[in-house]
């Protein structure tokens, strides 16, 4: 039993790792995945006040420009294997009557929608069109802020397309924040499971501990082994114990029998049972 037990109490250390690793893995994004998420575009929104643990879900109809591309390549011994991208697009948000602008980030199966939307908004612009808001894309996420690196690429997109009069507006309506994309439905479940589980391999290993650590007590209590009603010091028995130990089961049931008088019949029934008698 003390094996199975540590083979159970293996097992659920594993368990208890990759809980861990999965916790970690929905960070700060488990707080958003649980409260009510905030319409981006609503009229009360300022996209000012959106915390890194707000969530944001945005009915996406307005696209102005992609203003970077990042690409992240897999490699197995040496050779690419794969290659995915993700984009940046800009977008208006709004502080009350302002417009603002800041990113939303896109993985590469849904940067031909933001495309589509993008164009549609520049013929909206242009005036060649006045169906802006036709087509629209569902985003949900929580607001991160950018980096150096990410930022500069926006402004230098935004100089290029000459939108601003001046660098003070630049400066205050790019906002240095992009949505990164969080499925909060997939982050609940999987935090729930996580949790649960961890939950669950503590309480085992707990269980496990306590039961060796009271078997481990009478294991040094024991002074005798009592067979048939007769009680012998329990060192008697150690060489069949070493017997069992060694799957040598037949010569244990031997030396069992001259030790006590039983006949070989009832030492095996004394050894088929031998943790009941003699403890480790």
């Amino acid at each position: 039993m003390k094996a199975l037990r540590d083979v159970i109490r293996t097992f659920m250390y594993m368990i208890i790792f990759f809980a861990v690793i999965l916790l970690f893995a929905c960070g700060l994004d488990t707080v958003a995945a649980f409260q009510k998420p905030v319409d981006l575009y609503a009229e009360e929104t300022d996209v000012t006040e959106l915390g890194r643990m707000t969530p944001v879900e945005a009915e996406v109809y307005a696209v102005l420009e992609c203003f970077c591309t990042e690409t992240t390549t897999t490699k197995k011994n040496g050779a690419v294997t794969k290659k995915s991208y993700d984009y940046y697009y800009a977008i208006p948000v709004f502080v009350g009557e302002e417009t603002y602008y800041a990113g939303v980030k896109v993985s590469d199966s849904q940067d031909h929608i933001y495309d589509d939307i993008c164009d549609a908004t520049w013929n909206w612009l242009n005036g060649t069109s006045d169906r802006l808001g036709e087509l629209t894309v569902q985003a949900e996420g929580c607001f991160h802020k950018m980096d150096d690196e990410l930022y500069g690429y926006m402004v230098e997109t935004f100089e290029d397309m000459q939108w601003f009069e001046s660098d003070a507006d630049l400066q205050k309506y790019l906002l240095p924040v992009y949505l990164k994309p969080v499925r909060f439905h997939d982050t609940r479940i999987m935090f729930l499971v996580a949790l649960g589980a961890l939950i669950v391999a503590v309480a085992v290993v707990i269980v496990t501990r306590s039961f060796d650590k009271k078997r481990d007590k009478k294991v040094q209590e024991q002074t005798h082994v009592v067979i048939n009603g007769v009680s012998y010091p329990k060192s008697t028995f150690d060489h069949v114990n070493r017997c069992i130990a060694n799957r040598e089961r037949l010569f244990a049931v031997q030396e069992l029998s001259e030790i006590t008088g039983l006949s070989v019949e009832e030492a095996q029934q004394i050894i088929s049972k031998w943790n009941e008698y003699y403890l480790v």
